[in-house]
Formats: C-alpha cells, structure tokens, sequence
C-alpha cells in the first residue's frame, strides 16, 4: 500500500471501516489481524478464509454415500430434501456429485415396495431428478390413501351421526311422499 496512490490507500482505508462493522468472530479477528488498516488486504484474508474446504466436500461426498435408508413408513419428501440439502452443500464445498451416483444413493435409500416398483420401471440411462419424480408421485399415491387403511389392511368404518334438530325431517309423520313432495318443491 505505500506504493498505491492517496485515492486507492483512502479507498481501503474505508473497505476496512466497512468490513470491520460487518463481520464478526473468525472474519472479525482476522480483519483486527491485518494491519496498516489495509482494507484490500483484509477482504482477501476473509475470501481465503471462507474458501470451500476440499476436506469438508469429502466428508460431505462420505455423509451422502452412506445416508441411512428412509423410514419408508413417514413421507418421502421430507427424507429426500435433506438428502439434496447434502448434495448442495457438496456442490458448494467444490465436490460435485454426479448425477448417477445421486440416482444410486436414492436407490439405495428407498425400501419395500418403492424399491421393487423403482427397480420395474428403471430405464437404463434414468436420471436423478427422474428417479426423484416417480419417488415423489408414488409417495403421494401411497399417503393419499394410506389414511383410510388401518395397519393390518382392514378398512377402517366411517364415523357417521344422525343430525338431531327441528325440521321437516325429524317430524315423526315424515312419510316417504312428504319427502318426496318437499325434494320436488325444492328443486323448483
């Protein structure tokens, strides 16, 4: 800096001002570290810093490779937005994960039924947002109905009341014509 000229070094001067009632904690004390108020030299420390880290893509790219399986028994949406949460972390730590190693860790993450049905359908070049659709098409088949079957697959009655009250209907001379005549009078 004691090159540069009074404009550039009054411009620094600023961008460490500027930095400092930014950030905190680790970029805070590395800014404190840097001295001459070089504000240049401060913002890259601080990128240098917040660099993605090789060692945390591998431990990211490890985490995904050997996520549990799903608990197949709760919606699958939930379990597979985490698993892309680890994919994009990865992505950002500079470890890409392809597209295929995707398809194979939600293969691998699925069990039962959805496992049979997915390994059925499998085309031969099945990409993962592909293999992620049919996962999430079959788990909204599979909770939309899943409601109305008990857990040893018996249907499940319906909690019906007779409706009590003071009308036409609960008179007890209500006869089969009255109600007949009243349906008519109504619908004109």
């Amino acid at each position: 800096m004691s090159t540069a000229s009074m404009e550039t070094r009054t411009r620094s001067t600023k961008l460490y001002g500027l930095l400092a009632s930014l950030v905190r904690g680790k970029s805070l004390n590395t800014i404190k570290s840097i001295g001459n108020s070089d504000g240049y030299e401060a913002l890259r420390q601080i990128i240098r810093s917040l660099r993605p880290n090789y060692n945390r893509g591998l431990a990211l790219l490890t985490a995904a490779t050997s996520w549990p399986a799903f608990n197949m028994g709760l919606p699958l949406q939930p379990h597979i937005f985490k698993l892309e949460v680890i994919f994009e972390e990865s992505r950002k730590a500079g470890t890409e994960i392809q597209d295929a190693v995707k398809a194979a860790i939600l293969m691998r993450c699925v069990t039962g039924q959805l496992r049979t049905y997915l390994n059925v359908g499998a085309q031969d070049n099945m990409q993962y947002n592909t293999l992620r659709g049919q996962c999430l098409r079959w788990d909204r088949v599979q909770h939309r109905w899943s409601g109305l079957v008990s857990g040893d697959d018996q249907i499940v009655p319906m909690e019906v009341d007779r409706v009590k009250g003071k009308g036409k209907w609960n008179n007890k001379g209500s006869s089969p014509a009255r109600c007949r005549a009243f349906f008519n009078a109504q619908r004109l």
